[in-house]
């Protein structure tokens, strides 16, 4: 988490502290600067995994796009299947851009904090 990511691997420059603010109604008492070992004792009991699939093929630009990039990299291959479980809301590529041989699924898990 603090370290570098998935996608840029280690960071030569990783993070020492952990922002936090709501989506909405951002107040000066609402934003809290933690660092790892602060956030994790505060947080502890909401943290939770959560496992989300994209398809390489996808209609959805963006979700096309990060399922591709995480399917070209070779650490990722426990996770992206050539066979297609399930189907996307927004529907498919044109199959003269993405054939249905080259559709994949991609899975990406999150670690996430629940809300409340």
């Amino acid at each position: 988490m603090m370290d570098g990511s998935i996608n840029l691997k280690e960071s030569d420059f990783p993070a020492s502290y952990i922002l936090t603010m709501p989506k909405l109604d951002l107040r000066s008492d609402n934003v809290h600067c933690y660092t790892f070992d602060e956030y994790f004792k505060c947080y502890k009991d909401k943290i939770f995994v959560s496992i989300r699939r994209q398809w390489v093929g996808q209609s959805s630009k963006s979700e096309h796009k990060r399922a591709l990039g995480l399917s070209k990299k070779v650490g990722n291959t426990p996770w992206v299947f050539n066979d297609v479980v399930g189907s996307p809301r927004t529907g498919w590529r044109n199959e003269s851009e993405v054939p249905k041989s080259d559709r994949k699924t991609v899975y990406i898990i999150f670690i996430e904090v629940k809300d409340k």
